[in-house]
């Protein structure tokens, strides 16, 4: 990601930013740095739309009607994926997680993604086709650097969750553009 807007809060923690996006697709919100996904959130902006957001002390709600509805399909997919999102990317908050109990909470959510985007067709052509692909990326995202960060307890290769068997870095990455189209597609392939 590279910083195209900035803004301090004000004493009262609100903020505000404008800018005019030279591609429709994945951009970033957040208080974290450039290089790490902790406390930065994707939004999706094609041009001309608003978006309202809370950013919390760990996630973000966003706020009133004026968020577009690739937006509002995105907060619903952080909500559904934000407890995989605590414990492998904001880990360092204090939520102790071990394989133990993570393994089975991924596979509940990659379960429910299955189903999660029937019925959000947005209208918009573009968001639509490419929804898929940022839940395939960010449940990558969110079980690579799981395993990849420090914890109390580790699993043996055959204590491994059956969802990384199927996770194919080959198929993630066969694109560049559809890597760096992704936030943090460098991170995860």
């Amino acid at each position: 990601p590279e910083e195209i807007a900035s803004s301090t809060p004000t004493a009262e923690g609100k903020f505000g930013f404008a800018f005019y996006p030279e591609t429709e697709g994945l951009y970033v919100v957040g208080t974290g740095n450039a290089n790490s996904p902790s406390d930065n959130y994707t939004f999706y902006f094609k041009g001309g739309e608003k978006l309202a957001v809370i950013i919390n002390e760990n996630n973000y709600e966003l706020e009133g009607n004026v968020n577009s509805k690739e937006n509002v399909v995105m907060a619903q997919w952080f909500k559904l994926t934000e407890p995989l999102y605590q414990k492998s990317i904001n880990f360092s908050r204090g939520e102790s997680s071990t394989f133990i109990d993570y393994f089975p909470q991924l596979e509940e959510i990659v379960r429910q993604s299955k189903t999660f985007f029937k019925g959000k067709a947005t209208g918009n052509a573009r968001f639509d086709k490419y929804m898929p692909e940022i839940m395939t990326w960010d449940l990558a995202n969110y079980a690579s650097n799981y395993i990849n960060t420090p914890r109390s307890a580790h699993p043996d290769l055959s204590e491994f969750s059956p969802y990384y068997a199927g996770l194919n870095v080959q198929d993630l990455s066969k694109s560049a553009a559809k890597l760096y189209a992704y936030p943090w597609g460098y991170r995860v392939a």
